[in-house]
């Protein structure tokens, strides 16, 4: 803030100290005490007075009180600095009364301003910037004996700016105690600088940043490094910049962009943490460099030792499978640069409210960093929110390679779809862009396991991301087995149900307060076990490979498979944590809880591409049955999807139709599947692979190559229909339950001979919502045949000859054979 006699003066020195606030008190300089100086606390003040002894005495009556109110310093402009004239720079005596207003008058700019101004500490003692008050003679000053460039001054608390006069030097603060100690390169040859500085409390801190940032907004790097403790002099920011170019320094310092397994082309084991890095060797130097902020340099840090975090956190957790697997996932990603296809993927624990899905999340965290609730401390804690965008995950999922990504509550996100995030996180690598100067920028990179909870499946958002049921939306495969949903019921339901929540609740409490050890002790030990990445992989190979059928029985499809094998990753990094004495359990409990969750998953969430594709289609048929124009009918449907059969139960769709059943998905695909599965029919030729059929379909269409579908594709809908089982000559026959209202086929049987009901599971024919209602036979006597009508049943018909087949229906001959690939 820069005071000044009266307001014309404060509008004069706006325009000539641009980077400063001005102001004035109120009544001029007559009272100054009446004016409410409280704003000034805390901050930085420059007082401008005018040139005489009123003036001098508002500068000292202005300095005394800004003090009082809680001003950080108080410097007074040396208006004999400003004694010259601004064109020539010869001497000029200031009039009585000069002032900011009679400065710009006199044609003085802000850079003259910046160059010539003098700024007192004290208007008594004269100038505190001297080089005698600023060093002392003792070599503490500068215990390292750091040589600051030339035309700059480092001492134990501050860099000053020397400017050469004619007799004394002046001496400009610009910040606090700052220096480089080396200049850091990437494997890519990305440069940087090492800094340290020291912070408010005297205590050396260190930061690595880019050499780009240099060459920014000065106020960005001033404002991080202030918030981490550096005096910066406001207004100085661009100078603190010139400071920081002008070092040269041989030193050289490897860094790491990101968080985790160091590359190396040797093989060689490194693992960088926000503070330090793990190697076998101890002695490698790397530094973590982000691009920008990144959260992990706050949240990965530990609290208390392994053996308290074992006993307050992992003793409980491990007597829970549900609890045990999320510990597992949580340290898995130190495994998964070793995994075979070591792509990203996610662990979704969803439920009911109340389950402790974000005790699983804090669970999972507290390896690696601070593990408290979201809702107790957001700014410090390892778990995150799920209210973000794609370039937020980017920069998270970066900030968190090689360790757990936790996302805790599934409906914070309020982006709608988010099937692009979960392609975006599962695959490792961000959007490729531009920069400023249109510049392809290097994109950014991570490998992660991403511990997602919610009271809603990721599948169930994916399909539905308004909730209304209504713009539903395709869901592949690739992204079912990338986001694998494991459904809880209660998290603490081994203990007893009087005290689960008493155990929810302690667990949660202990991870707030003993956190951050497993996770570097367990790249440690790794980095013992194992002497090169290559041996981590095969280890990786062979344990995957070992546990993987003893998960499942089953024979899987391969996408299922793939995801099984991401389950037996997460077995893999508990059994060896728990192998080496990491966390208090056995290698057969970390089996055990894999199993029955490996379990839970298949049951609902293991649906392969085919599967998926013959629902669709089911259902489209169940959903839109009246766009089917029936075969012999003239009239059109509104709509058209195609033709139905009744006769040959089958259901024809154009190519429209069939890309319309099952969307996101090529026609011909879709049609591959349903022959997979025994659900099309193909009249033409097997040896032309044709998956149409050649059908008339009664109308002036004429004959028309179409995909026909059998009816057999709805046997669900079908279930709990009334059945009957065959019977002899002069018994009914089997009855077929149909969607829709068309006649029921009877098989001929000899008159006079009664009838036999049979029927699944009631005593009177049950009516069922989209079948045609049995018809009861009554006795007849030989010889008399007898109908029985019964109330809101259909009209008893007569038998007709089940060879009802129309023979043009159907063409196959090969003169209409036709491939379609």
């Amino acid at each position: 803030m820069l005071v000044c006699e009266g307001e014309k003066a404060a509008d004069a020195a706006a325009v000539l100290m641009p980077d400063w606030v001005t102001c004035t008190t109120s009544n001029g300089s007559q009272s100054p005490g009446k004016s409410d100086l409280s704003p000034l606390a805390g901050r930085h003040v420059r007082i401008w007075p005018d040139h005489d002894e009123p003036g001098a005495t508002y500068a000292r009556t202005v300095r005394e009180l800004a003090l009082a109110a809680g001003a950080v310093s108080v410097d007074v402009l040396d208006l004999a600095s400003l004694a010259v004239d601004p064109g020539t720079g010869e001497p000029h005596e200031l009039p009585k009364g000069w002032d900011a207003a009679d400065a710009v008058d006199d044609s003085w700019s802000a850079e003259l301003v910046e160059a010539e101004a003098r700024w007192i500490g004290d208007p008594e003692t004269g100038p505190a910037a001297s080089l005698d008050d600023i060093i002392p003679d003792d070599q503490e000053a500068n215990p390292a004996k750091i040589v600051a460039p030339a035309g700059w001054s480092l001492t134990k608390s501050k860099v000053f700016q020397v400017k050469e006069k004619d007799k004394d030097n002046e001496y400009i603060p610009i910040c606090g105690a700052l220096w480089i100690i080396g200049r850091t390169t990437g494997p890519h040859g990305d440069w940087g600088l090492m800094l340290a500085f020291k912070d408010h409390d005297k205590q050396e801190r260190r930061a690595a940043i880019p050499a780009s940032r240099l060459h920014e907004d000065a106020t960005a790097l001033a404002r991080e490094l202030a918030t981490q403790g550096l005096r910066v002099v406001p207004g100085k920011e661009k100078r603190m910049l010139e400071y920081l170019d002008a070092w040269e320094v041989d030193n050289r310092i490897l860094s790491a962009k990101r968080l985790g397994w160091l590359e190396d082309k040797t093989g060689a084991l490194s693992f960088v943490m926000p503070d330090r890095v793990i190697a076998r060797d101890g002695t490698k130097e790397v530094v973590f460099q982000p691009e920008r902020f990144s959260p992990t340099i706050k949240t990965v840090h530990s609290c208390g030792s392994i053996a308290e975090w074992n006993t307050h956190v992992a003793a409980s957790v491990c007597e829970h499978p549900a609890m045990l697997f999320a510990l597992c996932a949580g340290l898995a990603p130190a495994f998964l640069a070793f995994a075979e296809a070591a792509d990203s993927f996610i662990i979704h624990f969803w439920g009911k409210t109340s389950r402790g899905k974000t005790t699983l999340g804090q669970v999972a965290a507290s390896p690696w960093g601070c593990a408290a609730d979201p809702n107790d401390a957001p700014s410090l804690t390892f778990v995150r929110r799920w209210n973000l965008t794609g370039n937020g995950l980017e920069g998270l999922a970066e900030a968190h390679s090689d360790m757990p990504l936790v996302l805790d509550e599934l409906g914070a996100h309020t982006g709608g779809d988010i099937r692009p995030l979960i392609y975006q996180l599962s695959g490792g690598q961000g959007k490729t862009a531009l920069n400023s100067a249109r510049e392809m920028k290097e994109p950014r990179a991570w490998r992660t396991i991403a511990i997602s909870t919610g009271e809603l499946s990721i599948h169930a958002r994916m399909s539905d991301p308004d909730g209304d049921g209504i713009h539903t939306r395709t869901v592949k495969g690739g992204l079912t087995h990338r986001a694998l949903d494991v459904e809880l019921t209660d998290i603490a339901k081994g203990a007893p149900e009087a005290d689960r929540e008493a155990v929810v609740s302690g667990i949660k409490t202990a991870c707030a307060r003993y956190y951050g050890t497993a996770g570097p002790e367990l790249i440690r030990v790794m980095i013992e076990r194992f002497g090169s990445a290559a041996e981590v992989r095969a280890y990786a190979r062979d344990q995957v490979k070992a546990i993987m059928p003893t998960l499942t029985n089953e024979a899987l499809p391969i996408e299922t498979a793939r995801a099984v094998r991401r389950f037996a990753l997460i077995c893999l990094a508990g059994e060896f944590a728990a192998d080496h004495g990491l966390i208090p359990t056995t290698a057969e409990n970390v089996r055990e809880a894999t199993r029955a969750v490996v379990s839970t998953w298949l049951v609902a969430g293991a649906e392969t591409d085919d599967l998926r594709i013959i629902a669709s289609v089911r259902g489209f048929i169940q959903k839109h049955e009246a766009r089917f124009q029936p075969t012999l009918e003239p009239e059109p449907v509104p709509n058209r999807a195609g033709w139905r059969s009744k006769a040959e139960d089958l259901w024809m769709f154009t190519d429209a139709g069939l890309t319309e059943a099952a969307p996101g998905n090529d026609k011909t695909a879709v049609a591959r599947v349903l022959r997979a599965a025994g659900y099309l029919f193909c009249n033409d030729d097997a040896k032309t692979g044709s998956l149409k059929a050649r059908l008339s379909t009664g109308g002036a269409e004429g004959r028309q190559r179409l995909y026909a579908v059998r009816g057999d594709i709805l046997d669900e809908k079908k279930a709990g229909c009334l059945s009957k089982t065959p019977g002899q000559p002069g018994q009914p026959g089997q009855t077929r339950a149909v969607a829709g209202s068309e006649p029921v086929q009877v098989d001929e049987m000899q008159p006079g001979q009664p009838g036999q009901d049979t029927w699944t599971g009631q005593e009177k024919p049950p009516v069922y919502s989209g079948c045609v209602q049995a018809v009861q036979v009554g006795h007849r006597a030989p010889g008399q045949a007898q109908t029985r009508v019964v109330a809101s049943s259909v009209q008893g018909v007569q038998g007709v000859q089940a060879k009802n087949r129309d023979s043009q229906l159907f063409e196959t001959e090969t003169a209409y054979a036709e491939v379609d690939l």
